[in-house]
């Protein structure tokens, strides 16, 4: 599965993966690469604060854990 479509199933988290999830789908520019490095860069350049890349962060941790099952 893609980050972008595990992000969708955790949109409605009342979590900061959440929050992060509600903010890339939001974006129409949103980078459609699966890369890690890729994405921060995406974020940093966009703007994100702090809170956010963290939660990108946590996101990706949540993610690559899952894709290893």
């Amino acid at each position: 599965m893609i980050f972008k479509e595990w992000l969708k199933q955790h949109k409605d988290d009342p979590s900061a993966i959440g929050d992060i999830a509600k903010d890339m789908l939001a974006d129409p520019h949103f980078t459609e690469s699966q890369k890690k490095e890729d994405i921060l860069e995406y974020l940093q350049k966009a703007g994100a604060i702090q809170d956010a890349l963290d939660a990108f962060n946590l996101a990706w941790k949540e993610y690559s854990r899952e894709q290893k099952r």
